[in-house]
């Protein structure tokens, strides 16, 4: 109890992380690495997502127009055979959620190693109280030592507890640097793992899209021209312009100016139709001086 109390004084006033370079530089690499495969994985989870969404709002827009369009013509057919065609999309999507999906393998065995690497704070953790020990020690054989009077006995009981500390927190370190090496020595495997796992996701969802929607994408491309040129044209001259350009044309406007005193002055502008001698409209707007 007592001894506790004294570690966890001590605790608080020294650096209690090993001083050993290699370690530090291990555990600092190792945290890279965590950090770099976790946001990786998390952007493969959104991305496989993404592609997932993709598949029930495609089923949907196509379900949507074979209810919805009224002609019995061939669009009729092809869109009837694009929904169909969809269906069989959304429901294989569906099932290649399992758990023995390629990617789904190789990305747990990458979760796997980020976990072990997080697991190495328990390994830090006792690195640091075993340093805290000797820590402890060593500062009480040091005062100790500065005293005149102390008993043999009380200093070889000491110094034996200085000598077990250190031994115990050189082998901790060790087992801890140990484990570490173990782990670095896999970053780049891990790194292939993730990248092979993001991209052979990413064929597998885009080839099944691909080969359930390839007769909509045909049938697409064959027609994309004629329908972009139909749909240029109506751009150029929309319905009703070329009539309300006619008719605007066709009206006279007179503008009379009035003063009406200080400075100021009245402008009134008169517009009217020949055509339609019985309409006429007024603005009128006075101007300061």
């Amino acid at each position: 109890m007592l001894h506790g109390i004294k570690k966890l004084a001590k605790s608080a006033t020294i650096n209690t992380e090993p001083e050993d370079a290699h370690y530090l530089d291990l555990k600092n690499k190792l945290d890279v690495v965590c950090t770099s495969l976790k946001d990786g994985l998390r952007s493969m989870e959104k991305v496989d997502t993404d592609l997932t969404k993709s598949t029930t709002d495609v089923n949907k827009f196509s379900q949507a127009i074979a209810t919805q369009y009224p002609a019995q013509d061939d669009l009729r057919t092809e869109v009837k055979t694009t929904a169909d065609h969809t269906e069989q999309l959304f429901k294989a999507t569906a099932m290649s959620e399992d758990a023995v999906s390629r990617h789904t393998v190789i990305a747990r065995s990458v979760r796997a190693y980020v976990t072990e690497i997080d697991g190495l704070a328990r390994e830090h953790k006792a690195a640091a109280s075993s340093k805290t020990d000797y820590e402890l020690y060593k500062s009480k054989v040091d005062k100790l030592d500065s005293k005149d009077k102390t008993s043999d006995q009380k200093a070889s009981r000491n110094l034996d507890k200085l000598e077990a500390s250190k031994s115990t927190y050189d082998s901790t370190v060790a087992g801890v640097v140990q484990h570490m090496e173990a782990l670095y020595g896999k970053q780049q495997q891990m790194y292939h793992a993730l990248y092979v796992a993001f991209w052979i996701m990413h064929k597998d969802r885009t080839d099944m899209f691909s080969s359930r929607t390839s007769t909509a994408q045909e049938y697409a491309a064959k027609h994309v021209d004629d329908v972009f040129a139909l749909a240029n044209t109506s751009m150029e001259r929309p319905v009703g312009v070329a009539a309300v350009t006619e008719e605007v044309k066709n009206i006279n406007v007179e503008t009379t100016t009035v003063p009406v005193g200080s400075g100021a002055y009245e402008v009134k502008a008169t517009a009217s139709d020949p055509s339609a001698p019985d309409v006429v409209y007024t603005a009128t707007k006075t101007v300061a001086p």
